[in-house]
């Protein structure tokens, strides 16, 4: 008798998204934290690029490095 079609499966894709304050929580000084919020802020309400905030914030003197992948 059988009770599942396992042994016919090849593959089996997982896609596990786990989100989570704990691994960051005090890790960023308070301006660390004012920056990212700015971030956040700057690419979801006025829906910069990257770029566009890396080029805005440089332009205020705050240095900016954007990650090459």
């Amino acid at each position: 008798m059988q009770v599942s079609n396992f042994e016919l499966v090849k593959e089996i894709k997982i896609t596990l998204k786990i989100t989570t304050k704990s691994l960051y929580l005090m890790a960023y000084s308070a301006y660390q934290k004012r920056l990212f919020e700015r971030v956040l802020w700057m690419r979801e309400e006025e829906k910069l690029t990257y770029e566009s905030i890396a080029n805005k914030l440089t332009k205020e003197g705050i240095k900016v490095e954007i990650a090459k992948d």
